[in-house]
């Protein structure tokens, strides 16, 4: 059989075979399905040619082999990115990729055979509404296909390469021809007029004035640029003639600045000199900074400290110094002169007002080895078809290191914390800070939020949890350290009692999780308003809540169990264990106490699967996976199908 696996090095060979393959297929196509195929086979013969392509340029050259997997990275990642063609397309080219491994696996070319193929079959039908989709996405445009409109001429039209180098040149004046904004809209995914805006799924709590203004206050760069003004003093320093700092000034201030630039530096027995302090990188970088911040600036050849900058408030400053670093983005500003890693750094840089929203939440903290996976999928994703070979094969670590220098930026912006962070100090350059947690300053938290639209966000904000609505408090509190007991003395203290409780009682009813239901009820108890909430918990006695009312009700002395027993379920505890899913040992103890309670573990969890709210599969489902008694997990993992085709006989 005629060799179906091709390497970089074997362009003839490939080409030789996919045509001969192409060739077989529409012969095979006209046989097996006559008719029924469009123009005898050749149209999706043709369009069959994307998928060979894509395997051998992009791919892993194997032809005798698809999967899945393999028909999403087309479908939806390469397809999207490299053709320009419009979403309907993608139908034919799912068409062909069909017809192309139903082929191979019926001519005995295809590893796995008609299992395999019936497989990928399956996986492409299912994929082409999220390829559509992706192949609308201008997000998701790479230059050339931003650039053309997705519009290439059809090849058989262009009878020679002079005659496509001429299309190309022409199209290429037509574009250079267009107006600034409409060049930038062609060619900048994220530049869009009207973006569509997208709602963050928390509410976001400013931090005092106060906390801001001691968070300023605290901001590691304009302590740095004092002590470059300072040096500078009122007559400032001589420039040389290229506009950098002496190299006497520039040592003074390496120390002065505590960079990690090393002057003079010595290898073994030799030293090599430092002939200008644009070699010194950190320095530099500070520098400039300083210049565009308005910290200091240039005046005929000496740089001088600008008198405003005193006048200025702290906050003030620290807002410009954010400014400066995150609009050109800080590895940019960092490290503009090194063109080899262009393409990462601008990728890295704009992920950074990303990251710092997920930091945004409240609470939130994240490791920064999960903003290096982060960056490391999507460098793969982006970049893999375009970076140099030697970067390629250091990829991962070159990533860590950019990331790192990323976040230092952020921390001597004074916007982010990275208190456990780690010095792995190599021999030679600057520090690498790598491991341990970041989260927002006070002050990060001020800044960050002016700049979520930039990155398609909305963002809810409620400047005193005590004023906001019920939904609101429940929202603030699900996902903060903030004690209800707190805030509930001086919620809404200017609304009626009665109002009060309404309002909370509406937002148990509305919860979107257990976790917020379960806020919400908390919320009612700190209230402290028992009597007052009676009447409005009855009236849920009547609804999905019906088991947490009548707890609260009896839990409160409010109802005799005669009164509510009946209403009693498994509601409560489902909602509890659903948010210990993520905890296996305390999940299993507490249903284990529960077990201990009622006495029969098999009855607790038939009551269980009866129940139709979302939690109760994830918490049967956990349960089956982690309970330490085998009879229980088994007897877990069979409520999982009973309550499965309980849903479904409800949904008929």
């Amino acid at each position: 059989m005629a060799r179906l696996r091709f390497g970089p090095d074997d362009e003839a060979e490939f080409f030789a075979t996919r045509d001969r393959l192409l060739e077989e297929y529409g012969g095979w196509l006209r046989e097996s399905r006559g008719a029924a195929v469009p123009g005898d086979g050749r149209d999706l013969a043709a369009d069959a040619t994307v998928l060979l392509d894509w395997r051998w340029g992009y791919s892993t050259g194997e032809l005798d082999r698809f999967e899945p997997a393999d028909m999403h990275e087309f479908l939806v990642e390469w397809c999207p990115r490299k053709v320009s063609a419009p979403p309907e397309f993608i139908g034919d080219i799912a068409a062909a990729a069909k017809g192309f491994v139903e082929f191979m696996a019926a001519t005995g070319r295809l590893e796995g055979g008609a299992s395999s193929a019936a497989r990928s079959m399956v996986a492409i039908d299912e994929l082409i509404p999220d390829a559509m989709q992706a192949m609308a996405d201008p997000s998701n445009f790479g230059m050339a296909k931003s650039l053309f409109g997705g519009s290439f001429p059809d090849p058989d039209e262009l009878g020679s390469e002079a005659e496509l180098q001429a299309y190309l040149e022409r199209r290429m004046e037509e574009f250079n021809a267009l107006p600034f904004e409409e060049r930038k809209a062609l060619t900048d995914p994220s530049f869009d007029p009207t973006p569509t805006l997208r709602e963050l799924p928390f509410v976001h709590v400013p931090p005092s004035p106060e906390a801001v203004e001691t968070s300023a206050a605290e901001t590691p760069v304009l302590e740095l640029f004092e002590r470059l003004r300072t040096h500078l003093g009122e007559r400032g320093a001589p420039l040389t003639t290229k506009g950098n700092l002496k190299l006497d000034d520039a040592r003074a201030l390496v120390g002065l600045l505590g960079t990690d630039d090393f002057v003079d530096p010595e290898f073994g027995d030799r030293t090599f000199r430092t002939s200008s302090s644009e070699e010194l990188e950190e320095l530099t970088f500070l520098v400039d900074w300083a210049k565009d911040a308005g910290a200091v600036r240039v005046v005929k050849g000496r740089m001088l400290p600008v008198k405003a900058w005193a006048g200025r408030s702290t906050l003030d400053n620290a807002e410009r110094c954010f400014e400066q670093l995150v609009e050109p983005g800080p590895l940019f500003r960092r490290f503009r002169f090194s063109s080899f890693l262009d393409d990462l750094n601008d990728l890295l840089d704009s992920g950074v007002l990303h990251w710092l929203t997920m930091l945004l939440a409240p609470g939130a903290e994240f490791p920064f080895d999960a903003f290096v996976e982060i960056a490391t999928d999507e460098a793969h994703h982006q970049l893999d078809d375009i970076i140099p070979p030697l970067l390629r094969d250091h990829l991962e670590g070159t990533i860590v290191r950019q990331v790192s220098a990323a976040f230092d930026a952020l921390v001597t912006a004074g916007v982010v914390e990275w208190p456990d962070r780690r010095d792995e100090r190599p021999e030679v350059g600057p520090s690498l800070w790598i491991g341990g947690t970041l989260h927002l300053t006070p002050l990060g938290r001020h800044l960050v939020p002016r700049h979520v639209e930039r990155i398609g966000f909305t963002l809810r904000s409620v400047d005193d949890p005590a004023t906001a609505s019920a939904v609101e408090l429940v929202e603030i509190l699900a996902t903060s350290a903030l004690d209800p007991s707190d805030i509930a003395p001086r919620w809404r203290a200017d609304v009626p009692d009665a109002d009060r409780v309404a309002e909370v009682v509406d937002a148990i009813v509305a919860a979107q999780s257990a976790h917020h239901r379960l806020t919400a009820i908390r919320l009612l108890r700190c209230l402290d308003r028992d009597e007052v909430a009676a009447p409005y918990v009855r009236q849920l006695l009547d609804s999905p809540v019906a088991g947490h009312a009548a707890m609260y009700l009896l839990e409160q002395g409010l109802a005799d169990p005669e009164e509510v027993g009946s209403f009693l379920d498994e509601a409560p505890l489902i909602d509890l264990l659903s948010t210990l899913v993520d905890e296996p040992e305390l999940l299993s103890d507490m249903f284990l106490r529960a077990v201990e309670a009622t006495g029969d573990g098999e009855a607790l969890l038939t009551q269980m699967w009866r129940h139709a709210m979302p939690e109760t599969l994830e918490v049967l489902e956990a349960l089956g996976h982690h309970l330490p008694d085998k009879r229980l997990a088994k007897t877990a993992r069979k409520s999982v199908m009973q309550h499965r085709s309980h849903m479904a006989n409800l949904d008929r």
